[in-house]
């Protein structure tokens, strides 16, 4: 399977996902959750899932000025690769294999 998620250790996705009145304004459904890299690992391998491969990925965000994007589309890739910057980014994307 492939999939991604929000990234908890996003200071945004935190609070969107935390503080009800904000989660609400942002449109986060009543079902959506956000999950830390570690988190959804542990719960993948205790339902039996193997060769998993969790990459924290995605800057730009849907209320990102438009005068923003350019610049953060420029860095992302650095920020993709930097050691503990990376794990701040606004998605985490999953593959595993049952």
């Amino acid at each position: 399977m492939s999939f991604g998620e929000p990234n908890l250790l996003n200071p945004v996705i935190a609070i969107q996902s935390n503080i009800p009145a904000i989660r609400r304004a942002s449109g986060f459904s009543p079902d959506e959750m956000a999950f830390t890299r570690w988190g959804i690992k542990r719960q993948l391998e205790e339902t039996g899932f193997t060769e998993i491969k969790i990459t924290p990925r995605d800057w730009l965000y849907p209320l990102l000025p438009t005068a923003f994007i350019k610049m953060v589309q420029t860095i992302e890739p650095i920020l993709e690769q930097t050691p503990i910057v990376r794990e701040f980014a606004g998605s985490i994307y999953l593959k595993a294999i049952a």
